[in-house]
């Protein structure tokens, strides 16, 4: 697959950042080096809880084993 494609989140989803909880559909736009190496890709939905522009809860999208 496309490096490029992999880093923009499918539908319904976005990239968070673990560590501070910026978000973003975007990898590269979640913040800097280390949100990017600390982003998971969420659910954006009703469990997507956000407080002052952080995501403070959300539902991780789990990797296909």
């Amino acid at each position: 697959m496309n490096k490029k494609l992999e880093e923009m989140a499918p539908e319904g989803q976005v990239w968070v950042c673990s560590a501070c909880g910026k978000y973003s559909k975007n990898r590269y736009g979640v913040g800097d080096v280390s949100c990017y190496v600390n982003s998971v890709l969420c659910y954006d939905d009703e469990t997507l809880k956000k407080d002052k522009g952080r995501v403070v809860s959300a539902r991780a999208i789990k990797e296909k084993e």
